[in-house]
């Protein structure tokens, strides 16, 4: 059964932190800030068809093979998880290398 939900989920760093409110949406989505943020494209179709995102103060490439090739299969969540997994590690990796040389 392919998922027609976008589950919104909020994040807070801590205790005093403005929440975060995270979901699926496109770069221009009203929620994200518009200027002094790294666009980060996980997937080549994003890549390809985000050459250039506005405001960006960096725009990085981590292309995976998008999860969708498994929807409406019976691999379809563990597909999703894996690269939701994939995708969290290599985020952590940079987030890790940047503030080693902050």
């Amino acid at each position: 059964m392919k998922c027609l939900d976008n589950p919104r989920i909020e994040l807070r760093f801590d205790t005093t932190s403005d929440r975060l409110l995270m979901f699926s949406k496109r770069y221009d989505h009203p929620e994200n800030p518009t200027s002094g943020f790294a666009a980060v494209m996980v997937c080549s179709d994003a890549d390809a068809a985000c050459p250039f995102v506005p405001g960006a103060a960096i725009r990085i490439a981590l292309p995976f093979i998008d999860p969708k090739a498994s929807d409406g299969t019976d691999e379809e969540a563990a597909t999703y998880d894996l690269r939701s997994r994939q995708i969290a590690t290599e985020m952590n990796y940079v987030i890790q290398q940047i503030l080693s040389h902050e």
